[in-house]
């Protein structure tokens, strides 16, 4: 990913005022889920990182009206023809009826919010073994209004895995950043994904956990 017009520029801003020589390598990629980082944990290990700031799970536990091998499909780089194809099908049929495709496959998500505290149990397990790194676990914004018409039950599963994270920091030596005081309509206003204002404040929230662990 690019550290342009997100939270980690400013992080990384607020770091260098401070006079702390730092490097802050954003590894986030759009609509990747748990599981793909567990199966390439090594190369975030070989980041040799200090730091890791783990920010997963908005992707994973939202209801879909698609199985995650029909998103993967769909992907060009992937598919080709078959992309296009796929990409086709979900525009002019699943697309139109999102949320009755929601209620049609039993409000599944890609990744249960058990089976994700599993792999982030791995991961987090894994980054203690080969690294001395500290971890800093962020939470999961709540969601909206907005995202819970198109896509029902999520802001449900955002609560049941918020409450996951919490019992499980708790038991374990991780910092988390709780975001449950940012604004939805101002700060993601689609309900996931951060606005301006939003990288802003997560930017600084971040800055002051950092400080607080050096």
């Amino acid at each position: 990913g690019t550290n342009e017009g997100c939270y980690s520029k400013v992080l990384i801003n607020s770091l260098l005022k401070e006079n702390i020589e730092c490097q802050v390598t954003n590894m986030g990629y759009s609509g990747r889920i748990i599981y793909e980082v567990e199966y390439t944990l090594d190369k975030y290990i070989q980041t040799l990182p200090d730091i890791v700031i783990v920010n997963l799970g908005s992707v994973d536990v939202a209801t879909r009206e698609i199985p995650r091998w029909f998103y993967n499909r769909m992907q060009l780089g992937v598919g080709g023809l078959r992309a296009i194809i796929y990409r086709f099908i979900y525009r002019f049929l699943i697309g139109k009826w999102k949320t009755s495709f929601v209620k049609l496959r039993g409000y599944k998500s890609w990744v249960s919010p058990g089976q994700f505290m599993d792999s982030l149990d791995v991961i987090l397990k894994g980054i203690k073994k080969d690294s001395n790194a500290k971890l800093i676990v962020m939470g999961v914004n709540a969601g909206n209004e907005r995202i819970e018409k198109v896509l029902p039950r999520t802001l449900q599963r955002y609560q049941h895995l918020n409450d996951l994270l919490r019992a499980y920091i708790d038991k374990n030596d991780i910092e988390h950043l709780d975001v449950s005081s940012l604004n939805c309509e101002i700060d993601y206003p689609d309900g996931i994904h951060y606005s301006n204002e939003g990288h802003e404040k997560i930017g600084k929230m971040l800055f002051e956990k950092i400080i607080s662990t050096l």
